[in-house]
């Protein structure tokens, strides 16, 4: 007789159901597994952040041992998307930041001298990951911001029309963000970089290509050193988000993470050498950053320094890759 206790709960499950019921009770405890997340006090938090990050053997580990650990104070300079600049224009030049409008804070949001602004532009908070509002003249006629704002994510990432634009309701929806720390949300865990960040909203440039088309190359490096690159278009590009991997010498790497592929491989840009050595000399003394660059018709833009790709939550299929990216990298040895 075979005893019961050869076989895990999951392995029963699925020799007993089929493929839609199993997908639903996965679907049921996973909507469980949220609504117990979002009763945590900070403490748990923080220890199921800890115990997450035990034995980093993995990249996904690895960036969440950062998290629960690494309190140095350039991470908090890195994650802030005003105090950043700056020392992007020390490292590598003005040139490579986009035109900055406005900055703002929370006292001072009915300041902002609105006639001033191009149709078209990017209204970001500077705490946090999201919290963006892009004003494009090439977005749907019908693209309005929500009147309602309790529907809006905590940090919500918001398309809409110039023609559109309710100044009222968008402060409304500003002063939500600037009234939230990033740091920490319920159901989240915590991210200590975002933690001392003063809360500001910035009005920027929006980067058009000519072509229509305009990828974001993220620029994974250790050690001062860049690894692999991932790259597709922004979130409010109309095909949808998409993800590639690739090597130094734009070999395409058989990976997939947390988008699709594309579905045609993405010619070598001309530049990359160029954008590698602008993205390394960013890195050039930190032990890992995510280095994102735009690159709109051979014009390198600097998008963001990320400490925590994706808060370490995210998986890499096949799964080797997790321990193969990254694997340089040693957090445990340096805090």
């Amino acid at each position: 007789m075979i005893r019961f206790s050869m076989f895990s709960s999951g392995r029963l499950l699925r020799a007993l159901l089929p493929k839609f019921a199993l997908n639903f009770v996965g679907f049921l405890i996973y909507r469980k597994k949220l609504f117990g997340q979002g009763t945590w006090p900070h403490y748990k938090a923080v220890r199921t952040l800890r115990k997450s990050a035990e034995n980093p053997d993995t990249f996904s580990k690895k960036i969440r041992y950062r998290m629960a650990f690494d309190r140095r104070t350039e991470l908090t300079t890195f994650a802030d998307k005003v105090a950043v600049r700056r020392y992007v224009a020390n490292r590598v030049g003005e040139k490579f930041l986009t035109t900055l409008y406005e900055v703002l804070e929370k006292d001072s949001l009915d300041l902002l001298p609105t006639n001033k602004l191009p149709r078209s532009f990017v209204i970001k908070a500077s705490h946090g990951s999201g919290g963006v509002i892009i004003v494009n003249e090439a977005a749907p006629k019908l693209a309005v911001l929500p009147a309602d704002i309790s529907k809006i994510r905590n940090w919500g990432r918001l398309l809409i029309h110039p023609d559109n634009l309710d100044w009222p309701l968008t402060n409304v929806i500003l002063t939500k963000w600037l009234n939230r720390n990033y740091y920490w949300t319920a159901g989240h865990l915590p991210e200590w970089a975002y933690k001392n960040i003063q809360p500001k909203v910035m009005f920027e440039e929006l980067l058009i290509s000519p072509s229509g088309v305009l990828s974001d190359f993220r620029f994974f490096t250790f050690n001062g050193k860049c690894e692999f690159i991932s790259t597709g278009p922004p979130f409010y590009h109309k095909t949808g988000e998409t993800r590639d991997f690739y090597n130094l010498d734009w070999t395409l790497i058989p990976v997939k993470s947390d988008y699709p592929n594309n579905i045609e491989k993405q010619l070598c840009p001309i530049n990359l050498n160029e954008m590698i050595k602008v993205a390394e000399s960013l890195a050039d003394g930190t032990d890992h950053i995510r280095v994102d660059l735009y690159n709109c018709n051979g014009r390198i833009v600097f998008g963001e320094l990320t400490n925590y790709h994706n808060a370490g939550d995210f998986r890499f299929f096949p799964e080797v890759y997790d321990y193969e990216f990254g694997k340089s990298w040693n957090p445990q040895e340096i805090y």
